[in-house]
């Protein structure tokens, strides 16, 4: 394969890999919440808006996921 298409590869790799991180760092932030010394109701509603953005993040990293491994199936193939 050409060096354009190793770019193309390693860029698509880094980008799933950057939505996995961003659901994690959501998900951990959420329950980070609990830590603090604040009212219950805070923690909840913290809690609830941080595990709903890990959902959403979960839910793009597996669609785009496919997408993605499709993509870099292509260029390898197109790279032989």
């Amino acid at each position: 394969m050409n060096k354009g298409l190793e770019k193309e590869i390693d860029y698509l790799r880094d980008s799933k890999m950057q939505a996995w991180v961003a659901a994690l760092s959501s998900f951990g932030g959420s329950i980070t919440l609990y830590a603090f010394n604040m009212p219950l109701i805070f923690k909840l509603i913290g809690s609830f808006i941080g595990i709903s953005f890990a959902i959403g993040f979960f839910d793009n990293f597996f669609k785009k996921g496919d997408m993605i491994e499709k993509r870099i199936n292509f260029l390898k193939k197109q790279g032989e």
